[in-house]
């Protein structure tokens, strides 16, 4: 585990302790979540070290690389991404009417099929092997590693999306900056 001794956004070493969360999906591990004191930011604390979180993902049990409809929860899981897609889709095309995309976080390319299909030129961020095959294998979408982001030419997008990533970012300042460099001068980055 890494231990902040100070806020990632604003550096101030004064934080709270804001809640107190437990993974029961693969370790069974408690984790603290921290509010700045200065900027209000929430945050984990400590956190899985970048070598071992691929394991948290990793899990059969991880809802978001999941595409089954046994039990419940996943049914339920399923009739609420289908319907938040759709919204996301609806929000984009509000905004402007260019079509280069870049999703981050991709997870099993159900929201770049979606967005593909509504006359999106499509791009997929995806850490996780899993995921990546999953997009590939139920779409037949080609999803990147992290690494692919430094080899986009500046200003290539017209949206950046993130869905449920950023608090998966473990050096957001640098992501940033990385996302304006892709970003189109009239781009929009949703988080």
């Amino acid at each position: 585990m890494k231990n902040y001794s100070h806020c990632p956004i604003c550096f101030t070493q004064t934080f709270t302790e804001f809640l107190c969360c437990k993974d029961y999906t693969v370790s069974g591990e408690e984790f603290s979540i921290e509010k700045c004191n200065e900027c209000g930011f929430v945050f984990t604390n400590p956190i899985p070290k970048e070598s071992q979180i691929g394991n948290y993902y990793e899990s059969d049990d991880y809802i978001s690389h999941s595409n089954t409809t046994k039990g419940i929860v996943n049914k339920l899981y399923q009739l609420v991404r289908n319907y938040t897609i759709q919204k996301k889709i609806k929000l984009l095309v509000s905004l402007s009417k260019e079509r280069k995309l870049l999703d981050i976080g991709s997870g099993t390319g159900e929201f770049l099929s979606a967005s593909k299909s509504h006359g999106f030129d499509i791009q997929g961020i995806e850490p996780s092997p899993n995921g990546r095959a999953a997009a590939k294998n139920n779409h037949n979408i080609e999803t990147f590693p992290e690494e692919q982001l430094a080899k986009y030419q500046n200003g290539t997008f017209d949206f950046i999306t993130m869905w449920h990533v950023l608090e998966h970012v473990y050096h957001l300042n640098e992501r940033i900056e990385e996302i304006q460099r892709l970003l189109a001068d009239e781009g929009h980055l949703i988080v």
